[in-house]
């Protein structure tokens, strides 16, 4: 282990070398512009980067030796201590005319230290296959099954249960009122599925459903975006003119701002867009009219006002389905995590490079406050990758051992 670790050091050594050969030719350039072209300055980097990628090559080189000696001593991949103690006596070095540059360094050495760790993570993964989340992936089913029944914030009418006929076709769509009771539903063993909307293109995310998902510990198994259009519902006989007061839930009053601000309508929160129809229908109040989906004017006899009401004519809203158990199908090509960062200054930085490094797409990132914890926040994520992709598992194992309260919310398909 000293040899390797020795090895290691001296490579660190050497990179600090080289970094301040590159700055003392820089600043030889500087003082004296004139007396080499710009071909020949280039030609200069052009070595100094050959000699720099070789010098990290050769720490790549070492850190499956230096992860095999790390396990035979039983010390972490990680020792933040020892990072930190070594980059600030590399940078400590570099020329006082340098001075500025440290940041630059530093950061420089940090990301031949996470490189270098990233390879000794791929080691440790190849022994270790029940890692977590790794375990949990690795034991998953591979198919959904014919679900039968469905739980669904909303009645009948609702954007949710047609995400669910969608989503699963032929099952029967529980109407539940509250998103958390919809979970509960699942949690409880009284449906072994249930849909909920996610977040919407126009008004961002719906809800706490983050929150619950966490909470109750559930997994996504599958997501689908649908195309929403509001319709402007009212009983028969109203008309445009004589609306004062619309009613629908909060999301659905957002993505129809522009009309509601515009008409000088009151509004009246519901919790969801088809309770909404059917509490208008019950008032038959020519006056009150509803956001909701033409299914729910059927649904609860209702005349469509007005069908041109939303902000954005590509208003789209996400919804999830969500089970107990993980469920990874071969075709799922999304992964959904919750994590948590330390107060540093770069931590997220530094989360988002190791994404950029291993050629993984973050196709969404969003920081929330956590509930009872003033001032701290989850970020939660979404990974573009292939059901068992070796990049994404690679990333996931070394997210595992080196962030805060990491969670994994599924591998799904989203459709």
């Amino acid at each position: 282990m000293d040899k390797v670790k020795s090895e290691s050091i001296n490579e660190s050594d050497k990179t600090a070398e080289t970094l301040k050969a590159a700055s003392a030719a820089a600043a030889a350039a500087a003082a004296a512009p004139d007396q080499l072209s710009l071909e020949q300055l280039r030609t200069e980097l052009n070595e100094l980067d050959q000699e720099i990628l070789d010098r990290a090559a050769r720490r790549w080189s070492l850190a499956d030796a230096i992860y095999q000696a790390k396990q035979a001593q039983g010390s972490s991949i990680r020792d933040i201590v020892q990072e930190q103690r070594k980059v600030d006596e590399l940078t400590e070095q570099l020329p006082p005319q340098q001075a500025d540059c440290r940041y630059m360094a530093r950061s420089l050495l940090q990301t031949l230290m996470r490189t270098e760790r990233s390879l000794q993570y791929r080691s440790a993964l190849r022994h270790n296959p029940d890692w977590e989340p790794g375990g949990l992936i690795r034991r998953a089913a591979n198919q959904l099954p014919a679900y039968k029944v469905v739980a669904c914030q909303g009645s009948f009418g609702s954007y949710t249960s047609q995400a669910a006929a969608v989503l699963f076709p032929g099952a029967t769509a529980l109407p539940v009122r509250t998103f958390a009771e919809t979970c509960r539903q699942v949690v409880d063993d009284n449906v072994p599925v249930a849909v909920l909307p996610l977040e919407n293109s126009t008004a961002g995310t719906v809800g706490d459903v983050y929150h619950l998902l966490d909470q109750y510990k559930l997994y996504i198994i599958a997501s689908n975006t649908q195309s929403i259009h509001h319709m402007l519902l009212a009983p028969s006989g109203s008309s445009l003119t004589k609306i004062r007061r619309v009613v629908s839930h909060p999301q659905a009053l957002a993505q129809c701002s522009t009309i509601i601000k515009g008409m000088g309508w009151e509004t009246e929160e519901s919790g969801n867009t088809a309770f909404a129809a059917e509490h208008v229908a019950l008032l038959n109040d020519p006056t009150v009219a509803a956001i909701a989906s033409e299914d729910a004017a059927a649904a609860y006899g209702l005349a469509v006002i007005s069908s041109e009401i939303t902000n954005n004519k590509d208003n789209q809203t996400r919804f999830i389905a969500v089970s107990r158990q993980p469920v990874i199908t071969k075709d799922a090509n999304r992964i959904a995590l919750i994590l948590s960062l330390a107060h540093q200054s770069g931590s997220l930085a530094r989360l988002l490079n190791l994404f950029g490094e291993a050629d993984l797409n973050l196709t969404k990132i969003q920081s929330l406050p956590v509930p009872q914890r003033p001032w701290e926040y989850h970020f939660y994520l979404d990974i573009a990758a292939p059901s068992g992709d070796r990049q994404a598992l690679a990333v996931l194992y070394q997210l595992s051992q080196e962030v805060q309260d990491l969670k994994f919310l599924g591998w799904f398909q989203e459709s």
